[in-house]
This record gives C-alpha cells, sequence and structure tokens, in this order.
C-alpha cells in the first residue's frame, strides 16, 4: 500500500531492495513512451514500474545501485547504474548515454547531441 503517495520499499530474501509503483498508482498515466514491466522476486512478489525520486529504486546486496522514473532508467545528477566495481552507466529516460563523466553527461544534455 501507498504510504503519501511514496513508492513502496521491499527486501527479498537475498537482501536486495527495490522501490516501485503499483499498477493502481500508474493507471492515470496514458503515455504509451513509458516501459511497465513486472519482475517476480524470489518471495513471490511482483514489482511494477520501478520508481523513486530520493535515491536508488534498486539497490542489490552485491553494492550495485539503479536509478528508475516511471520504469526507466534515469537519473540527473549521476549516474542511472552503479556497479559495486566502480563502472557507472548514465542513462537519460531509458537512453543510455554514452560518457565518462557527470561533466560529460551534463554538457550531452544541454547541447541535445543525442536528439
Amino acid at each position: 500500500m501507498i504510504k503519501n503517495n511514496q513508492p513502496i520499499c521491499e527486501t527479498d530474501l537475498r537482501g536486495n531492495k527495490y522501490w516501485y509503483l503499483t499498477t493502481d498508482d500508474i493507471s492515470h498515466l496514458k503515455d504509451d513512451s513509458f516501459s511497465i514491466e513486472s519482475t517476480e522476486c524470489s518471495i513471490g512478489t511482483k514489482f511494477w514500474f520501478l520508481h523513486r525520486l530520493d535515491g536508488p529504486a534498486a539497490e542489490y546486496c552485491n553494492g550495485d545501485k539503479e536509478w528508475f522514473y516511471y520504469g526507466k532508467l534515469h537519473r540527473l545528477n549521476g549516474p542511472a547504474i552503479e556497479h559495486a566495481n566502480g563502472k557507472k552507466y548514465w542513462y537519460y529516460h531509458g537512453k543510455w548515454i554514452y560518457c565518462y563523466s557527470q561533466e560529460e553527461f551534463e554538457r550531452l544534455i544541454k547541447l541535445k547531441a543525442l536528439w
């Protein structure tokens, strides 16, 4: 159940944490550009539409983190994927942005070189 319009956090048996919205919370969205997928965890809970504004939507027990915005990898203030081994990947509304730093990412977004 959603509390105060905030995403729900669940932890699976392996210690992975997921933040998500339920399908009831997204039924008002009519934009077909959103990718709605479900993931079934080891505890049998289905997660729909990973989403979180104040941190990663998925935190894995190995230290990997992923930021999602309405079901798409997305983050403006850092890489959307951070692996525990140090690898980082930047995404903008689900699109992978080939870059090596936050500064390069911000420059590319401002230039709109990707559109």
